[in-house]
């Protein structure tokens, strides 16, 4: 590279291409590492609130599966744990201020397939205790409802519509069933969990939404090797049958991922396409090389 040419342009478009491809090389990497580390973060922070395998109906807002189902779900090989879920949208109150939220009944078993106790921030994750049942929101809730979770005499109103009631415009309140909950705790994940989900008992959002003891929005199972989804996937499918969709984390915010996905292979191709720039210019000034030696020979 640096013997004299009887040309100095040779020289100049070597150096050039040579240092196109140490830039573009290192680009390249380094975008590339900073998409997967974005990637590997936005994941991480889903995962505390989303199962391992979601489990809805395709049509209508609950269903119902016999107690043997769910007890043959529960003893399959690589399935550790299975909550049953129940969930809508409502109106919480405190004081004079309220929000919409997405009030999500939870039992016992929700701390096995998520990790929504290891982001609480205030209070403590505790849903019932004794007679009394307690609320766990996100922060962006609390924060909009100005409440404080400290304060013993704070109670959250919730306000549900009544199924089997039109509403009237003389008396809009009697469509909606009213019920007061004490706040335990927050969480603090990602705006999309902070600013919308409110964790309740599952007991009482049945008694809220009058549902029968076995109707839920959703099951959330959590596997023992996340490697081995697909096939816990299908054997779930098996057992329960079709008319249910059968989602893992993936699927559940497939939208998200594939934006991400597609985000990175197109800043590859351009990267790719300015690499491939940069070798035509190399085998360009070596083939000049060649003409040249060529003719000294």
């Amino acid at each position: 590279m640096i013997s004299k040419k009887s040309t100095n342009a040779i020289n100049i478009i070597s150096m050039v291409s040579i240092l196109a491809m140490i830039v573009v090389s290192f680009a390249l990497v380094m975008i590339m590492s900073v998409f997967n580390g974005f990637e590997g973060v936005v994941t991480s922070l889903y995962d505390t609130f989303n199962p391992d395998i979601k489990i809805t109906a395709k049509k209508g807002k609950v269903f119902e599966l016999s107690p043997e189902k769910i007890g043959q779900i529960r003893q399959l090989e690589g399935v550790s744990a299975l909550s049953e879920i129940l969930e809508e949208n409502t109106v919480v109150k405190y004081q004079e201020r309220d929000v919409i939220a997405r009030l999500k009944g939870v039992d016992e078993h929700f701390v096995n397939v998520s990790q929504v106790d290891t982001a609480i921030v205030e209070g403590e994750y505790v849903l019932r205790e004794g007679d009394s049942n307690y609320a766990i929101m996100g922060s962006s809730i609390r924060q909009r409802l100005g409440l404080n979770i400290n304060n013993p005499f704070a109670s959250l109103q919730v306000f549900m519509p009544r199924r089997d009631v039109k509403v009237s415009k003389v008396q809009p309140e009697n469509a909606f069933k009213q019920a007061n909950i004490l706040p335990g705790g927050t969480f603090f994940i990602q705006q999309d969990f902070d600013g919308k989900y409110v964790i309740v008992p599952i007991s009482f959002m049945r008694e809220l939404m009058s549902y029968e003891q076995r109707e839920v929005s959703a099951l959330e199972v959590a596997v023992v090797d996340p490697a081995r989804t697909a096939q816990v996937q299908k054997a779930i499918g098996s057992i329960i049958g079709e008319g249910y969709a059968i989602k893992d984390r993936y699927q559940q915010d497939e939208f998200l991922y594939k934006v991400m996905r597609n985000e990175k292979w197109a800043v590859f191709l351009i990267l790719s396409f300015v690499m491939i720039v940069a070798a035509f210019n190399i085998i360009g000034s070596l083939s000049m090389l060649v003409i040249e030696k060529n003719r000294d020979i």
